[in-house]
């Protein structure tokens, strides 16, 4: 398959797997993900994407997971090239706040995905 057609390929079968996400039908992406960063970021990306759907990891769980510092996790989260499909919607701060979200509309859309999820309920 020519590359253009390859890409052709990619970007219909995220936008299927995208689509099946926000109807309930899809709870884990398969999709050959491969974000530009540093080594580390990659790594506390790999491990966000480990995080189940519905799931929630604080921010200090998710470094201590990582051999990491909070701060970084949350570094990682803010410079996400992917949001959804590496899911920093489901990294909360201590004491189940909501903590931080840079995309799209913000602590808003980690609302709602995290409602979609059913995991928001949990949440203080």
């Amino acid at each position: 398959m020519p590359d253009g057609a390859e890409d052709d390929a990619l970007l219909s079968e995220t936008r299927r797997q995208i689509d099946a996400y926000f109807d309930g039908r899809l709870t884990v992406f398969d999709l050959p993900l491969a974000p530009q960063g540093t080594q580390r970021q990659r790594e506390i990306w790999a491990a966000m994407s480990e995080i189940p759907y519905g799931a929630l990891e604080t921010y200090g769980a998710l470094a201590a997971r990582v051999k990491s510092a909070a701060r970084a996790v949350g570094a990682a989260c803010g410079a996400n090239p992917m949001p959804i499909l590496i899911p920093c919607h489901r990294v909360i701060a201590a004491g189940g706040r909501p903590g931080g979200y840079s995309f799209a509309d913000g602590l808003e859309t980690k609302h709602q995905l995290l409602t979609l999820e059913g995991s928001e309920t949990r949440l203080l």
